[in-house]
């Protein structure tokens, strides 16, 4: 498993990333800050990220996959996409990755979510929400990385909350 083509500290640097890899996935640019920190050459890094890269332990778009799976129902593409470069993903992953993605709001969800959170009740119209109350529910969906919340706060309010 293990190159043999490897130095000392190539090898111990293998065995830090496979003690963090066990906990969760990587990115590539993380793993090699992680490196840097603890004072390995630019070279050592490089080499040990390719090896793992080829047994497929590090892989960036999987990661980006496996990120995208778990939040998508729970948050909007603003936020999603702050995460992924939050998390040192290239560009040329993320951006693609987003733009083959749909994008529907769990309407429902939200409902439920707002109701609970700021006591709205059905029935409750649009006009007769407290414009500080507007306020913080249109700031919480920017939050959850929903693009115009203006207008989703709108649908959310046709329809009884």
């Amino acid at each position: 498993m293990l190159d043999q083509n490897l130095s000392t500290k190539g090898k111990k640097l293998y065995a830090y990333y496979l003690r963090l890899l066990q906990n969760q996935d990587y990115s590539q640019a993380e793993l090699q800050a992680k490196a840097k920190i603890k004072g390995y050459s630019d070279q050592t890094i490089v080499t040990v990220l390719n090896l793992l890269t080829q047994q497929n332990l590090v892989n960036d778009y999987r990661l980006a996959e496996n990120l995208l799976e778990r939040y998508k129902s729970e948050k909007g593409i603003v936020w999603l996409r702050q995460k992924l470069y939050q998390r040192k993903l290239p560009k040329a992953i993320v951006e693609p990755l987003l733009q083959t993605q749909s994008w529907p709001v769990d309407l429902e969800r939200l409902k439920s979510v707002l109701a609970k959170k700021y006591r709205l009740t059905k029935g409750s119209d649009i006009d007769q929400i407290d414009p500080k109350t507007k306020g913080k529910i249109i700031n919480f969906l920017l939050r959850q990385g929903y693009p115009n919340p203006h207008e989703l706060f709108r649908q959310i309010c046709s329809d009884e909350v």
